[in-house]
């Protein structure tokens, strides 16, 4: 079978595409192309008869190849010079995520001047491209996972600071891409396994994220059911090619959906990925059971609604059994610690921030337990931790705090009046903060009983612990009830999207008084300062150096 798709891009698909690649650089009028692949695979034959082959027709091809797994900034700047120096007029990306991710960045920044850490996803930080001399990109997956050939950014790790960045803007969808399940045949069963759980991740988060996005939620639901039906199968048979061609069209269709948002899953595998050099699909297949769990309360209605259509007993508990015995099938380990001892390195961090959850600290659930004994041994062997909000009360549990439902409501998106006291006022958390402030905030319990030595810093009239400060041996931890790192506009996303359980809590009477509500943080965010709100986070960095 072959066919041709247009959206989002132009997509060629079927048995042997691949041939089509000096159309390709034709169409794109393409004449000097930098073949971008990964050092593992430029060896293969495959590899050496694809570029054999485009020498036909464009006998000016080069490639660059100096990268492995997880790349870093200092792989796209040598790959640029390489574009540069050689007189590329357009780049081939080849290979799993990091091949594409390097293709679609070197042809990017070729045409830019600043750093690329400048086009970071963030806000409208894309419009500080040049976009007159970004180079044309043609996208060839050979995994079956990142779907980064239908996405707007490439996944690069900033080396001096050890954090994997985003890297966005509209131009890094590539021209022309093609989908050849030929190319798949030959990925081993584990490497098909982890990639495959990859986009099954993409998905999932991409349907489960909230806004309304029903496009993304279609495009994301058939995704899933793909993957339900083909992982398996190519697994067990690498050379199903009804199966690889599958996968391959639920990557891309991963990436295409997670335009509408990802979630906790990725949040999670970024950092581990980043510092230990873990598989991202491989990353991303561990922490979702977690996830799901942790965000139950949050996505159950959503889950539900697509079990019939992915052939699954009609329930929350039915969709994470699914998940559970595909990893098992899969052959995929249960914890992190089965294939990297984290907890053992995490001395070499010289600071930690724990941030929400929409857990009870005081229900006794295997998650909250497992949380509390993390926290209990980066508290034995972190130096800094900065605990936001689910992150204090985490906190103040395991040195001997006590957690209780607020007698006095609950903070709702915003806290109001959170007052300093004068232990705050001359404690580093506030230096430069108002004295008395608003700021996003959602929790429904608090503090009732400090650690022993601790220092209250701040209070409101909901919570009297908003800010605190206390040491467990040499850890100093600063604790808020609060969340100078999010948004208001989120907060409000938040609300909508809980909206069911909230009334059903009894947070809000109807619906009347969430407009109301919302409209009062509407005006607050329209008198907030982003500098101000993040001052807190900003102080406990300082504090670092």
């Amino acid at each position: 079978m072959k066919t041709n798709w247009n959206y989002p891009t132009t997509i060629w698909v079927g048995e042997n595409r691949i041939q089509d690649l000096g159309l390709a650089c034709k169409n794109l009028k393409i004449d000097k192309p930098l073949f971008v692949t990964d050092k593992d695979l430029i060896n293969l034959k495959m590899v050496q008869d694809i570029i054999l082959d485009l020498k036909k027709t464009h006998n000016h091809i080069q490639v660059f190849s100096n990268f492995s797994g997880n790349p870093i900034g200092e792989n796209v700047e040598e790959g640029v010079g390489e574009f540069k120096k050689l007189g590329c007029d357009g780049v081939i990306a080849f290979g799993g995520g990091s091949g594409l991710d390097v293709g679609k960045a070197i042809a990017f920044m070729s045409g830019q001047s600043r750093p690329i850490w400048d086009f970071e996803d963030i806000g409208d930080y894309w419009k500080r491209a040049d976009e007159t001399n970004i180079a044309p990109i043609i996208a060839v997956p050979t995994t079956a996972g990142t779907g980064s050939e239908t996405g707007r950014a490439s996944a690069i790790i900033n080396k001096q600071t050890g954090i994997k960045k985003i890297i966005f803007h509209p131009k890094f969808l590539p021209s022309i891409v093609i989908l050849d399940p030929n190319l798949t045949l030959d990925l081993s069963p584990r490497l098909t396994a982890a990639t495959g759980m990859d986009a099954l991740a993409h998905n999932l988060e991409a349907f489960c994220a909230p806004g309304f996005h029903p496009m993304a939620d279609g495009i994301a639901i058939e995704g899933m059911k793909l993957i339900k039906n083909s992982l398996i199968k190519a697994v067990k048979n690498g050379k199903d090619l009804n199966a690889r061609a599958e996968l391959l069209a639920s990557a891309s269709m991963g990436s295409t959906a997670f335009q509408k948002g990802l979630g906790a899953i990725h949040s999670l595998s970024h950092p581990i990925n980043a510092q230990f050099n873990v598989h991202h699909g491989l990353s991303n297949a561990i922490f979702m059971p977690y996830v799901l769990t942790f965000n139950k309360e949050m996505i159950e209605k959503r889950i539900i609604s697509i079990c019939d259509y992915l052939e699954l007993d009609k329930s929350f508990d039915s969709f994470l059994h699914w998940i559970l015995e595909l990893r098992k099938e899969l052959n995929i380990p249960h914890k992190l610690s089965e294939i990297n001892e984290v907890a053992k390195d995490l001395t070499k961090y010289h600071g930690m921030i724990w941030g929400g959850s929409s857990l009870n600290i005081y229900n006794d659930t295997p998650e909250i337990r497992r949380q509390i004994n993390f926290m209990r041994e980066c508290q034995k062997n972190i130096k800094n931790i900065f605990a936001i909000c689910w992150g204090m009360q985490v906190a103040v549990t395991v040195a001997g705090g006590e957690v209780k439902k607020c007698p006095n409501g609950a903070h709702r998106g915003i806290a109001h009046d959170i007052e300093i006291n004068e232990n705050g006022l001359k404690h580093p958390l506030y230096k430069n903060k108002n004295k008395k402030f608003n700021t996003p905030a959602f929790n429904f319990d608090e503090v009732v009983k400090l650690p022993e030595g601790s220092t209250l810093l701040s209070s409101n009239p909901i919570n009297k612990v908003m800010g605190i400060n206390f040491n467990v041996g040499s850890t100093n931890i600063w604790g808020i009830q609060y969340h100078p790192e999010i948004t208001y506009a989120k907060m409000i996303s938040l609300i909508h999207f809980r909206r069911d359980r909230l009334l059903e809590k009894k947070a809000f009477i109807d619906q009347m008084e969430i407009d109301s509500h919302v409209k009062i943080i509407e005006d607050e965010n329209k008198i907030s300062n982003k500098d101000a709100r993040m001052r807190e986070l900003e102080n406990w960095l300082n504090n670092l150096n």
